[in-house]
């Protein structure tokens, strides 16, 4: 104990005596959640936050705890989300390419920008959050490390906001080539509006986050400055995100209603779309991951989940996005292995005649080959007709 700082021995034996524990029973105070409570809240008030951090390093060695250690997890799921949501990328845009009449459209070519920022995202989580104590207490860490964390996360933010973005983006366009009707295409668009404003004001929000800028880094350093609630924005971000993600599945299941297919059909297809649920599910997860970190003095390994989710819900958004065109890509894998030649696939098209005002009429058209479907993404083993 006589290591301790002269601020934090304070704080200690003031506790100590408003406790049950004696000054030498040290496994009473090690125990005493109550008297660790008070010794806590006052050494982050007196003293610096080098001080704070050396006096929870001694305490804990003192008491004996564990050393906790978590990132091979974040490495494994990382390196295995982004291997197979590149070999789907690539897939689907070499099967665009070679194989239908459109080649590669808007959204293919959104999902390979939101695929290019994951790489040097990628890279910066590794290096500097991992290898700098990502999963690890904060207290086991010297200040080097803490200040290159900080940094790693900083750089972090502007690359989620901007990958989560424009993978709304890619689903944005990707309805809108698939349900062409005028009222439909206006409510995607204003939502691509909102989606792109939306994304660059969090963005802003990061470079305006701390004044100084480095001092987001720099404060494990002993540097002056001030931060806004960066907890507040991430919270509201993280909802506004659930919330158009919820948005964006309810779009292309309203337009599913209008058509006149089977129950078990309209299941199916619904069951496609529905895909992209799982990447709500997993945004409503990070969104807890970030209330359960608020106030938290334990960055490194409190945040941990946090960067987990994110790189989770990107990666996997990514393959989501990828389905219809896998799907695509099964099917005529299966034609050929099965040994035929052609097969028939439904898509739809916009009456030309319909206008401003007239009942949308919308046609089926059987293609022979499957590099002739334009619509690529929808396609109905059974000629169907269906009204707006």
């Amino acid at each position: 104990m006589d290591q301790l700082p002269t601020c934090a021995l304070t704080c200690l034996v003031s506790a100590i005596q408003a406790s049950s524990c004696s000054m030498a029973d040290t496994s009473c105070q090690c125990t005493n959640q109550e008297l660790n409570s008070l010794v806590e809240t006052c050494v982050l008030n007196r003293c610096t936050l080098q001080e704070a951090l050396f006096t929870k390093n001694i305490t804990q060695t003192i008491c004996g705890a564990p050393i906790r250690h978590q990132p091979a997890n974040y490495l494994a799921i990382s390196v295995s989300l982004m291997g197979i949501a590149t070999v789907l990328v690539l897939t689907r845009l070499a099967f665009k390419r070679l194989f239908t009449s459109n080649g590669i459209t808007l959204d293919d070519w959104l999902i390979l920008l939101t695929w290019l920022a994951c790489i040097p995202s990628s890279v910066s989580n590794h290096l500097l959050l991992m290898g700098n104590g990502l999963g690890r207490d904060i207290w086991t860490l010297p200040t080097e490390s803490l200040t290159h964390f900080a940094l790693g996360f900083w750089l972090m933010e502007p690359f989620y906001f901007f990958e989560v973005s424009v993978l709304k983006l890619s689903m944005i366009a990707f309805y809108a080539k698939i349900f062409p009707g005028k009222n439909t295409r206006q409510l995607l668009l204003w939502t691509a509006v909102f989606d792109v404003l939306f994304g660059a004001a969090f963005i802003l929000v990061v470079f305006g986050q701390c004044i100084p800028l480095n001092f987001f880094w720099t404060q494990f350093q002993g540097k002056e400055g001030k931060c806004i609630n960066i907890g507040a924005a991430a919270w509201s971000n993280a909802a506004v995100s659930v919330a158009l993600d919820v948005w964006l599945l309810a779009i292309p299941l309203y337009q599913l209603r209008k058509l006149q297919l089977s129950v078990w059909k309209k299941v199916g297809v619904a069951l496609m779309f529905c895909v992209g649920s799982f990447v709500t599910i997993i945004s409503a997860i990070r969104f807890a991951a970030l209330i359960q970190m608020q106030n938290s003095t334990n960055l490194t390994w409190d945040y941990y989940h946090v960067v987990m989710w994110s790189t989770v819900e990107v990666t996997v958004g990514i393959m989501c996005t990828c389905m219809p065109t896998m799907r695509l890509v099964l099917v005529r894998c299966a034609r050929h292995i099965g040994g035929t030649t052609s097969q028939n696939y439904t898509h739809f098209n916009q009456d030309s005649k319909s206008g401003p005002g007239s009942t949308a009429t919308w046609k089926s058209t059987e293609v022979m080959l499957i590099e002739n479907v334009e619509r690529g993404q929808i396609a109905i083993p059974q000629p169907t007709h269906f009204k707006m």
